[in-house]
């Protein structure tokens, strides 16, 4: 694995899923493995979108056009309506 470019990114990530969803919120275990398989899905795409390997994504490329084009990623390559995509994903 390679150097992380945004430490505070990645530690944000890991306590959202570690100590806010389980802990806070009281989030089951299938809640927090759903959110963890978004996170990974969405922080790959970003990545692919920048060239980039994952480890490098930064805050700064973390933002509503990353989001949107994350979502119609979704609608079109996985062939998922909108209302869907905010369900499932």
């Amino acid at each position: 694995m390679g150097k992380v470019k945004d430490p505070q990114l990645f530690l944000l990530i890991k306590n959202f899923l570690l100590v806010y969803l389980p802990v806070q919120r009281k989030a089951s275990a299938n809640t927090v493995t759903t959110y963890r398989t978004v996170l990974n899905q969405f922080l790959a795409h970003v990545a692919e979108s920048e060239g980039i390997p994952v480890m490098a994504v930064t805050f700064d490329m973390v933002n509503a056009g990353s989001v949107n084009d994350y979502l119609d990623s979704l609608t079109g390559a996985c062939h998922l309506r909108p209302g869907t995509t905010g369900l499932r994903y």
